[in-house]
């Protein structure tokens, strides 16, 4: 262990205060490098964790993401995604990972829809997500269409995965089962 020394303050040695001071900062740091790591742990880090079937959920409108692994770089996991159905017209964009979270700028055709008219205008959408909540943002910056001033503009997002496999509970073979759930029966003792 390695000790630190101080000055002394109006003639009393802080050396002690600076000790202990030094195992709170050790434990708080420790705490931290723990917590962050259950965190990485429990989040999607490989792109093909993340593959599947979603239901996104912008406001009240709702769309379909396929979502593949693309491949790339080992070290910052990318997928790639493909909206389908709901309003928007069919896009196409590639996430990566960083720091929890899941990054994408997608060109979208119809980017921005002027309401009272019903056009649309092409432009980047920004969406992230964090990795394990599934919750985050969708933005983009008008430039001054459908006679709105220039600003970002932002939406909360969800994905729900929608493709996960039921497995059926496992049955014992020749195990007596209850004729309306098909449960297996309590052995008797």
């Amino acid at each position: 262990m390695r000790y630190c020394y101080a000055l002394s303050v109006e003639g009393r040695a802080i050396g002690a205060e600076v000790r202990s001071t030094m195992k709170i900062r050790g434990a708080m740091t420790a705490s931290v490098i723990f917590a962050a790591a259950a965190v990485g742990f429990a989040s999607p880090s490989r792109a093909d964790d993340f593959s599947g079937t979603y239901t996104l959920t912008v406001g009240k409108g709702t769309a379909t993401w396929t979502v593949v692994p693309c491949g790339g770089d080992p070290f910052t996991p990318c997928v790639h995604v493909a909206q389908t159905g709901g309003d928007g017209k069919p896009f196409e964009g590639d996430a990566h990972l960083t720091v929890g979270s899941w990054i994408m700028q997608a060109d979208r055709p119809d980017a921005i829809v002027c309401y009272d008219t019903g056009e649309s205008f092409p432009g980047i959408v920004t969406y992230s997500w964090d990795a394990v909540t599934l919750s985050g943002w969708a933005g983009i910056y008008n430039p001054g269409l459908c006679d709105q001033a220039p600003g970002s503009f932002a939406a909360p997002i969800t994905l729900v995965r929608t493709d996960l496999p039921i497995t059926p509970a496992p049955v014992t073979p020749d195990a007596p089962v209850t004729p309306d759930t098909g449960a297996p029966l309590p052995a008797e003792p």
